[in-house]
């Protein structure tokens, strides 16, 4: 009877840690990582617009985790972090500030998370783009990478781009780009702008639209065309 019990309790003792191990002993694939900031633009020797974060789940529990410690380290680019060494709150965030340098445009902090015994777990990294004046800098990441047409009007201070099947309106500085919503067109791709301003929104679908308003609204014009025959179309507007 007694070497019974003491079997039941082993068996017992297996179950539960299977269901909730040791943490000492969790590896890599019972968390799953996420991370928000990423791919962020500014100028050099400023902060970026929103902070850069990883949060960690656990996967075999599916809920957050409390009090791993993740390390924020400049690996590019010169800048520097408001707070390096941060545990994961409640909800298994962990975020901080990133105030961009000048030794290159393309900038990098990676962020290495430990388990509960120090043990490395991940290494996770976030870009971002420092325009410094007086220097050529490119950008490698959207929308600005596939840019398949665009058009500026000085006048009314209005740039606008068509990329990845989207048309975008640039915001206050020249690497800021604002998803144009609302309008009633599949895969936006060439746009144009005649002498009075008007503004021809075309795609490959022989659709066409207008704006009188510098791109505030959009009205269907009366006639599509099709094609080759549509970018012709579009040519003969402005000249």
């Amino acid at each position: 009877m007694k070497k019974q019990v003491i079997l039941f309790c082993i068996v017992t003792f297996i179950s539960s840690c299977e269901k909730h191990p040791d943490p000492s002993y969790q590896k890599l694939e019972d968390y799953r990582f996420r991370k928000s900031g990423s791919d962020q633009k500014a100028f050099a020797c400023n902060y970026l617009n929103d902070s850069i974060s990883v949060q960690i789940e656990n996967s075999i529990t599916n809920s957050y985790t409390k009090g791993l410690l993740v390390q924020f380290n400049v690996m590019a680019g010169g800048g520097s972090i408001d707070q390096s060494t941060i545990f994961t709150d409640d909800n298994g965030f962990a975020y901080t500030y990133w105030m961009l340098g000048e030794e290159t445009c393309r900038q990098l902090v990676r962020a290495n998370v430990f388990d509960y015994t120090g043990k490395l777990l991940s290494e996770i990294d976030f870009r971002a783009f420092g325009f410094r004046f007086n220097t050529w800098d490119t950008v490698t990441t959207g929308p600005d990478i596939r840019t398949k047409d665009i058009v500026a009007d000085t006048i009314n201070k209005l740039t606008l781009m068509t990329t990845n099947n989207t048309l975008y309106r640039q915001g206050n500085n020249y690497f800021d780009w604002d998803e144009v919503k609302g309008i009633n067109m599949k895969s936006p791709r060439t746009i144009e702008m005649d002498s009075e301003g008007t503004l021809y929104l075309g795609n490959w679908y022989g659709e066409l639209l207008k704006s009188f308003d510098q791109g505030e609204t959009w009205v269907a014009c009366t006639k599509s065309y099709t094609g080759l025959l549509r970018l012709f179309f579009l040519s003969c507007i402005i000249r």
